[in-house]
């Protein structure tokens, strides 16, 4: 006898999405929110309290994740970043009030 492909709409389990809040103080930290977005875990990660270098090391290293993982990453606020997976669509954006000298002086 074939078995059927038919799975009824009541049998599938119904998974919320997550979004995990990153506060990490040194690069080391960039694996385990790669990781977030490999489980298609949305990640906002705030860097204040990381140093220039390692905030920049950081940065590269979450924008090769999320081109590998075909996401987007967006900064939302001086030091923080919003980094999605495929599976989540951003809409909308969060204009920028900081001029370039301030970016330069205080952020990354």
């Amino acid at each position: 006898m074939r078995q059927s492909n038919i799975v009824p709409l009541h049998a599938t389990k119904k998974t919320k999405s997550q979004v995990i809040l990153s506060e990490p103080r040194v690069f080391n930290e960039a694996q385990e929110i790669g990781e977030h977005l490999r489980q298609n875990r949305a990640v906002i990660v705030n860097m204040q309290r990381m140093s220039k270098d390692q905030s920049r090391q950081m940065i590269n290293f979450l924008s090769g994740v999320v081109f590998a993982l075909d996401g987007t990453i967006t900064t939302i606020s001086q030091n923080t970043l919003l980094c999605v997976p495929n599976n989540v669509e951003l809409a909308g954006s969060i204009s920028n009030l900081l001029g370039e000298d301030d970016i330069n002086h205080k952020g990354w």
